[in-house]
Parts: structure tokens; C-alpha cells; sequence
């Protein structure tokens, strides 16, 4: 499913959805953590990012290879939108929606983008805690 998230149409989605995939694959992340990821949780420099899991507790981890090479092209984008959101959220949405254009990306959006991927890949839907296994 990594392989096929940069096939899409739309560069932007292209490198959001490959980055969260990576994370998803190569952490076992849940949606709920990674569409929690704010800047202030990634610091790719110095090589660490921090995850979010149950109970409200939280992770920092080494970023592996694999996710710095999708990850680190996707905050660049992120960073460089126009307008630039009032939030910190890494992951956003690409709505056209007036007042709602950028806007934090929710699990919910995160499960829909792995059930598509899953779908046009395997034939089969697939949700994120299915990645985890």
C-alpha cells in the first residue's frame, strides 16, 4: 500500500498518505496517534518523532529510515501551504470548503485513506488496526 499512495492523482495526497502509511507499517501506530502528530512531535533533525498511545501516553521513538524518507518530503509540503493553517497538525486535509480548506486530518479520514489503498491494491478493505497486525 506504500508503493501504491504515491500513484495517486494528487502530488499533495500522493506524499500525505505515503508518510502516514509509513508510519502506520513501520510503528504499528493507531489512526488516533498519527492524526494527533503536531510539529512539536517531530523533530527529524535531531531523529526523533513521538506517538501517541492508549491511555494518553506517549512514545518517542527513532524515526527508521523508511519513515524519514516519506515523512520528511511531506512536512515539507505541509509546511510551505498556502494559507498556512492555525494549527500545529502535520496531517491535513485538501478540502476546498471555504473556512475548512487544511483542516487536521481525523482518524476517521485516516481509516478511509487505508481502506482505499487496501481496496485498489488487494481487492480487499483493510482499516488501520488491521496494518497493526
Amino acid at each position: 500500500m506504500i508503493r501504491a499512495a504515491p500513484a495517486k492523482h494528487q502530488p499533495f495526497a500522493a506524499a500525505r498518505d505515503t508518510a502516514i502509511m509509513a508510519l502506520l507499517s513501520n510503528f504499528g501506530a493507531r489512526a488516533g496517534g498519527i492524526a494527533h502528530i503536531t510539529f512539536d512531535h517531530i523533530n527529524l533533525d535531531e531523529g526523533w518523532i513521538v506517538l501517541k498511545v492508549k491511555g494518553g501516553k506517549e512514545n518517542r521513538l527513532p524515526p527508521v529510515p523508511d519513515v524519514v524518507v516519506y515523512l520528511q518530503p511531506w512536512t515539507m509540503i505541509r509546511r510551505r501551504l498556502d494559507p498556512d493553517p492555525s494549527h500545529r497538525y502535520v496531517f491535513v486535509n485538501n478540502r476546498t470548503t471555504p473556512g475548512k480548506r487544511y483542516g487536521p486530518l481525523t482518524s476517521a479520514g485516516i481509516q478511509t485513506m487505508v481502506a482505499r489503498l487496501s481496496k485498489g491494491v488487494s481487492g480487499i478493505t483493510y482499516r488501520p488496526h488491521s496494518i497493526r497486525h
